[in-house]
């Protein structure tokens, strides 16, 4: 019976001073800060591996619970954590960029296979994204492009050829390879040529210069077009034997023809 009134008594004194219980609790609190925290360590360092594992267990079992109250409070705190995330950044970059590249090159398989099923997964989300992306920026991407093949025309060559090598060795890709260039030129004919018209107004010029220049060298390119331009014959088809040989008979040509005008 005086149980009960005691706990009927202190439940009344609570609700009655609230805001004085408040108000001591927080005072008690300022007041013992270093003794809580000192005590919360020790605590810590004694319990280590009990609290890690009951951490575990709770966020295996609450795991939609952790990821709602996450998002709900990365949306609610957008600005906070992008402000945070770039001073971090700024002040750390070094760090942080030797660490990311450390990580790729110890987790190259895991983060491969997990990008590769990523894409699987969202396959038509990725290409919207992508699209919007693209015709937002295409002239920004263009300008990129271009400045970048200016800038390592002889890495690319280098890679492409390098790429090549390798595809070509490997049958069954490579022929699956052609296979889908074959038929996304038959799928997309009438933008690929639209594509071509739109690129050839803007780039004009720089399409002749290129002619031109492929022309005074006598590029492998060029010499192609010479002997492919009357028959049924693709660049393909022509051998880099034939090519030299080809060139040397067109030097010879265009040196008879300059000694005759003079």
């Amino acid at each position: 019976m005086v149980m009960s009134y005691n706990k009927e008594y202190q439940k009344k004194y609570r609700e009655a001073n609230k805001e004085k219980m408040e108000e001591y609790k927080k005072k008690w609190f300022q007041e013992n800060k270093e003794k809580l925290r000192e005590q919360r360590r020790k605590y810590n360092e004694e319990n280590k591996e009990t609290i890690r594992e009951y951490k575990k267990k709770w966020s295996q079992e609450n795991k939609e619970r952790i990821s709602k109250q996450r998002k709900r409070w990365y949306e609610a705190n957008k600005e906070i954590v992008s402000e945070h995330g770039k001073k971090r950044y700024e002040a750390n970059r070094e760090k942080i960029l030797e660490q990311g590249k450390e990580y790729r090159e110890a987790n190259k398989e895991i983060i491969n296979e997990r990008r590769r099923k990523h894409r699987e997964a969202n396959k038509e989300i990725i290409n919207e994204r992508k699209k919007k992306y693209y015709k937002a920026n295409s002239k920004k991407i263009c300008e990129q492009q271009k400045k970048y093949k200016d800038a390592n025309e002889e890495k690319i060559k280098e890679r492409k050829k390098k790429n090549w090598a390798i595809l070509k060795e490997n049958q069954e890709k490579y022929i699956k390879h052609r296979e889908q260039k074959k038929k996304y030129r038959k799928e997309n004919e009438e933008r690929l040529k639209e594509q071509k018209k739109k690129y050839y107004q803007e780039n004009g010029e720089i399409l002749r210069d290129q002619s031109k220049k492929q022309r005074d060298d006598l590029s492998d390119t060029y010499v192609k077009s010479c002997l492919t331009s009357d028959n049924n014959l693709t660049h393909k088809d022509i051998p880099q034997g034939l090519i030299e040989v080809q060139r040397e008979l067109m030097k010879i040509k265009r040196f008879i023809k300059k000694e005759d005008q003079k």
